[in-house]
């Protein structure tokens, strides 16, 4: 969902597309190809680093992010990637695009979005969320649980969200 929906904002006019990842570029879960793909339309890949927060109180004025170094540990089954104190840097953007997986994590809790019985946030025809700057979709939304609902789900996010500005 995340390469889609990056191609899909650099080819409708996004002067620049970041694709921020906490991890190498070889865990990516996306596909090879969909990566290689996503750079040849002018993405930018930003590995090992890590969202911090997103900036501006009414309109987004840019993301803080930190470099990440991967940590292994004695066991070979205990490894993760861990924030490099000191490193975080801002870079100025209009927009953020949430690639997060199925579930809820303390970054979507913390948005108070209204959720329906199942814990799945709720979500338009548009995939417009409770609040009209955030737009939603896939497993986390409780459409259908395919790769492909869900890709399509995340081009349809960001059609919306071009078209949104547009008007």
């Amino acid at each position: 969902v995340a390469m889609d929906m990056s191609r899909v904002a650099k080819r409708n006019g996004a002067k620049k597309v970041f694709v921020v990842y906490r991890k190498r570029e070889e865990e990516m879960s996306a596909n090879i190809k969909e990566v290689e793909d996503a750079k040849l339309d002018g993405v930018e890949f930003l590995f090992q680093t890590n969202i911090i927060k997103i900036l501006g109180e009414s309109s987004v004025k840019g993301i803080e992010v930190v470099k990440t170094d991967f940590v292994q540990k004695d066991s070979e089954f205990e490894s993760y990637f861990e924030n490099v104190e000191g490193s975080n840097y801002v870079i100025n953007c209009d927009y953020v695009l949430v690639a997060i997986g199925s579930h809820a994590d303390s970054f979507v809790e913390n948005l108070g979005l209204t959720k329906n019985k199942q814990g799945k946030i709720m979500i338009d025809l548009t995939g417009k969320t409770s609040d009209d700057m955030i737009y939603s979709g896939g497993d986390i939304a409780g459409t259908k649980g395919t790769v492909a609902w869900a890709s399509r789900a995340g081009r349809n996010a960001a059609y919306s969200i071009i078209k949104s500005f547009e008007e």
